[in-house]
């Protein structure tokens, strides 16, 4: 086999294998707004569903890590605090959960709301590419770091704005 041939059967593997990571990312975040997104999420169920969000350590603060894969569909990750970067395979590993099932997480944690930090991030699952991510012609790179700041404080605002979920212990 020639070497065009394998890097050509290579390409449509690979173009295979993120379309087929891409459905499946979409199906559980439409099978998990079908099966209603819980107002009020059961803590058991996240716990069954999301055990490597709970019990995390606290002394360096949390980071919500967050992704879309379209405009209205936001996924929520979970990790410690610390003073590096994460990994790729890390933030691959991430579990998506709903804003309703994040913020019901973050409400067990006994920590000051300025100790989680936000954190966009792109996915690299998803083919959407939220605006925050664009520079745009005749605009220096600050305007982007400034709708990315923008982006992060309204995310902020869907997990820790209005009424505490129902059991919610932190303060």
């Amino acid at each position: 086999m020639k070497l065009m041939d394998i890097k050509r059967v290579a390409s449509v593997v690979l173009s295979a294998a993120i379309m087929l990571c891409a459905a499946v990312a979409i199906d559980t975040a439409e099978d998990r707004n079908a099966a209603g997104s819980l107002s009020d999420p059961d803590l058991e169920v996240l716990m069954e569903r999301y055990p490597e969000y709970f019990g995390l350590s606290t002394f360096k603060g949390l980071e919500v890590y967050v992704w879309q894969v379209n405009p209205a569909s936001y996924s929520f990750g979970l990790m410690p605090g610390t003073n590096i970067n994460k990994t790729e395979q890390q933030l691959l590993a991430l579990k998506g959960a709903s804003a309703e099932e994040m913020r019901a997480i973050l409400f067990t944690y006994d920590i000051p709301e300025e100790n989680i930090a936000v954190i966009p991030w792109q996915n690299p699952v998803s083919s959407y590419l939220p605006e925050y991510c664009i520079v745009f012609s005749g605009e220096g790179p600050e305007a982007a770091r400034q709708r990315r700041r923008e982006y992060a404080e309204n995310v902020r605002g869907m997990l820790f704005e209005g009424e505490k979920p129902v059991g919610a212990p932190r303060k």
